[in-house]
């Protein structure tokens, strides 16, 4: 359930990524937290339906999330994790006291989320992104891709396909400050 829940917020959060900035930072990393429950993962069979349970037996306890730079990590880390303050800057330049977003509902116990970041330089992110889903069905669960950011320009290749589920499976709903051509993305 914790995984599963996890996963519905970062698929909201996702929408950030399809307008977010398009640096290309390339470098790889993983964020990690303490032990506990999962359930279930953001990629998954596209014909799971609201109310299915997910089996549980074989989900890992990584999340691993792709992206093209740090830009959504830092957005993870700051508002939904809450492990960066929100007054770094003021921090590393004059040694103040963090401060930490206080409603930051935090990473479930027992997952870590491991980020697999790639530049979007020459279409590397997405090559590498492809070969990853084309490896889901052999790939350990530990191993496999539970979310992925995608721009709007290219974001049809992947919601066209079998690698992915439409959110609203996971309790994702349209939002009213949602801009309309993210809200057309997101839907198959």
């Amino acid at each position: 359930m914790k995984k599963r829940i996890l996963a519905a917020v970062l698929a909201s959060a996702s929408i950030l990524g399809a307008v977010a900035g398009c640096s290309s930072n390339a470098t790889s990393g993983a964020s990690s937290t303490a032990s506990g429950n999962n359930s279930s993962t953001a990629g998954g069979d596209s014909t799971a339906s609201e109310n299915s349970v997910v089996d549980t037996k074989e989900q890992g306890k990584v999340f691993n999330i792709y992206a093209w730079n740090q830009e959504f990590k830092g957005f993870f880390e700051k508002y939904y994790a809450g492990a960066a303050p929100l007054n770094q800057e003021d921090v590393d330049k004059n040694g103040a006291e963090p401060i930490y977003y206080d409603k930051a509902p935090g990473i479930p116990e027992g997952i870590t989320v491991n980020w697999i970041i790639n530049p979007s330089d020459d279409g590397v992110y997405q090559q590498k992104l492809d070969d990853a889903l084309k490896a889901q069905s052999g790939a350990a669960a530990d191993d496999k891709v539970d979310m992925f950011l995608a721009e709007a320009d290219y974001i049809l290749k992947y919601t066209n396909s079998d690698y992915t589920m439409d959110v609203s499976t996971i309790g994702v709903t349209t939002l009213d400050t949602q801009y309309k051509y993210s809200r057309r993305c997101i839907r198959r």
